[in-house]
């Protein structure tokens, strides 16, 4: 087994790591508390140095920084939160990077993480998947 750095105790934005979790997919993961009161888990690699953007909290900055924009207000051509294509960008956030969301053990537990890409903005997302061509089209994992 190859040695790991111990992260417990350590901040990274408002994440406290709390213990070792389990190693996934030749990953290190830790049950990280964050300043919200969640509890996640989060791969060393997505804490320490990402090539995109790290992980600073459960997901609650993320929903926070859409609230403080306002709702109504207009951001990268969409009402923040009101169309299917940012609702399912958040979504997969959600499902990927937070135990707490009913479908995390499909997801998040099993080691599935969203490209870095994705995770900078959700002006790139919508750049490479564009708007749903009908209400019956839906986003869903790649099985490799």
């Amino acid at each position: 087994m190859n040695a790991r750095a111990d992260l417990v105790g350590k901040w990274y934005g408002r994440l406290q790591v709390l213990a070792f979790a389990s190693t996934r997919v030749g990953l290190a993961y830790w049950v990280c508390l964050c300043d919200c009161g969640n509890h996640t888990q989060v791969s060393s690699c997505n804490l320490r140095y990402t090539a995109a953007k790290p992980v600073r909290s459960c997901g609650c900055l993320l929903l926070e920084t859409a609230a403080r924009v306002g709702r109504g207000t207009r951001v990268h051509g969409d009402a923040v939160a009101k169309t299917t294509e940012y609702r399912a960008w958040v979504n997969i956030q959600i499902r990927c990077y937070n135990p707490n969301a009913s479908n995390w053990k499909y997801y998040g537990a099993m080691g599935v993480e969203v490209c870095a890409r994705w995770r900078e903005s959700f002006q790139n997302f919508l750049a490479d998947m564009g708007r749903k061509p009908t209400p019956d089209h839906s986003i869903d994992r790649l099985r490799l």
